[in-house]
C-alpha cells in the first residue's frame, strides 16, 4: 500500500464520518485539520480507532501528537512509517 492509497482511504473516512454534514468543502491532502477546526480532539481519538483497525497497526504514545494528526498527509506517512517497520 502506497502513501497515496492511504491517503485516499483516510480521506474518504474523514469526509464519510465527519464532514458528511457541513456542505461544500474543500478537502486536500495538506488541508489543516485540527487547526482549520475541521475536527476536534474527541473526533481525533475516534479517528486513530479507525486508523489503528483499518490499516492493522499500534499508535504508539509518542506518536500521539498534532504533527502527526494535523493533515491527511501527515497520516499517512504516520501509516505508512508503521507498515514499513512491521514489515521488517
Amino acid at each position: 500500500m502506497n502513501l497515496e492509497t492511504i491517503a485516499a482511504t483516510i480521506k474518504t473516512y474523514i469526509i464519510q464520518t465527519f464532514l458528511y454534514d457541513r456542505g461544500p468543502i474543500t478537502l486536500t491532502n495538506e488541508t489543516p485539520l485540527l487547526i482549520g477546526g475541521l475536527i476536534d480532539s474527541i473526533r481525533v481519538v475516534q479517528l486513530i480507532g479507525f486508523l489503528q483497525k483499518e490499516f492493522e497497526i499500534e499508535v504508539e504514545l509518542e506518536d500521539l501528537t498534532i504533527k502527526n494528526f494535523e493533515s491527511i498527509q501527515a497520516m499517512a506517512g504516520l501509516i505508512l512509517r508503521y507498515r514499513q517497520k512491521n514489515a521488517e
